[in-house]
């Protein structure tokens, strides 16, 4: 079992630049255009990292397995710090451990750190061109709420 560690201010300083330029390339391989993509990517900084620093209710961290950093977790508890429901924004697992169930074991970390703050629901979206991921989550029990889906007009 991978364990959570939170991420200092200077780590999340070098992780946010390059984890919203990711989410705004997803977005608009997604099928939203540039502009849509760059406002919601502009709407979760200031909302959720005003000042660069994480508001009430985020938890950033890092995701060791035993002395080395292997990923990100971020878990947001929806409606502030006395909430129920969280929401898994961002789990990465860095390339060159991806294959070894780390994933697996980081949403089972996420899920235990949850329920270990009162939480009893655990919520999350996925793009639809991540089969993987989307393997993952079918497999660890979470369902699907709702789909998508657009189609390019020429």
């Amino acid at each position: 079992m991978v364990q959570l560690t939170p991420k200092s201010e200077d780590e999340l300083a070098r992780w946010m630049p390059e984890m919203f330029e990711k989410y705004y390339e997803d977005l608009v391989s997604a099928g939203n255009s540039a502009t849509q993509a760059r406002e919601n990517v502009d709407h979760h900084v200031s909302t959720l990292f005003p000042e660069g620093r994480a508001a009430a209710g985020q938890h950033v961290m890092n995701v060791l397995d035993g002395e080395a950093c292997v990923g990100t977790l971020w878990l947001s508890q929806q409606g502030g710090e006395a909430s129920t429901e969280w929401f898994v924004y961002d789990v990465e697992v860095d390339e060159a451990f991806r294959g070894r169930g780390l994933g697996r074991s980081t949403m089972e970390a996420a899920e235990a750190y949850v329920r270990a703050r009162g939480g009893v629901k655990l919520g999350l979206s996925v793009f639809g061109n991540n089969p993987v991921a989307q393997s993952l989550y079918n497999s660890l029990g979470y369902r699907v709420l709702a789909q998508s889906m657009y189609k390019e007009l020429e």
